[in-house]
Parts: C-alpha cells; structure tokens; sequence
C-alpha cells in the first residue's frame, strides 16, 4: 500500500506540478526523470533532457550546485535562487530551485522544482 502512495504521489508531481520537474542523480551527473514543463523551459524535448548531464544544465556552477545538493542531502529540502540553467540555445536563466531528496530504486536522489526567476 505505501509502494502504491508512493508511485501515486510521484504520478501526480510528474503530471499536474506546474513548475519544471527534475530528479537528479548529482552522484552520477544524471537526470533520471523530469516532466515535460522541464524540457520546454531549457529547450529541449524530454528525450533529449533526459540524455544530458546534469553539468550541462549548470556548466558554471557545478561546485556551487553539488554543494546546494549536499545541503538539501543532509537537511531534507533546501532552496535556492543563486544558481542559473543553462538552455538548450546557451542562454543562461536565472532559476528558483526548491529541492528535497528522494528515493529512486533505494538510491538517494533529489527531486527539484524550478522557476525562472523574474
């Protein structure tokens, strides 16, 4: 029953959240999953997203990144609006994550919402 909370609620993020959705493996540089308002706001479509490394998306700031991850690793959820993405066309956009970890196949991850920042 919790399995099925758990995939319920993970459905329901992917779907319906109108900010951009990422689950990010930093360990790996990897995005595992995002939803589709992830893929328009960098430009890319999903399939592609889903191919690039994480250190694509923050070029510039993967130390600053890793160490905002880290901290939403040892406290649960953080928030940041100091880091920028990096668009398909090389455009830099000045983003708001909010973040907590996550668990994808009992590996530990982050799921990250993000906005553009006005």
């Amino acid at each position: 029953a919790a399995a099925t909370r758990y995939e319920e609620r993970y459905r329901w993020i992917m779907g319906n959240c109108s900010e951009a959705v990422f689950i990010l493996d930093v360990e790996n540089d990897a995005l595992l999953d995002v939803n589709d308002h992830a893929a328009e706001i960098l430009g890319y479509s999903r399939e592609e997203l889903l191919s690039v490394p994480i250190s694509k998306i923050h070029p510039d700031e993967m130390p600053r990144f890793r160490a905002f991850v880290q901290k939403v690793n040892d406290e649960g959820t953080g928030q940041s609006r100091e880091l920028t993405c990096r668009t398909k066309d090389g455009r830099s956009l000045d983003a708001i994550i909010s973040a907590t970890t996550f668990d994808w196949n009992d590996h530990p991850c982050v799921l990250a919402l993000v906005r553009a920042a006005d």
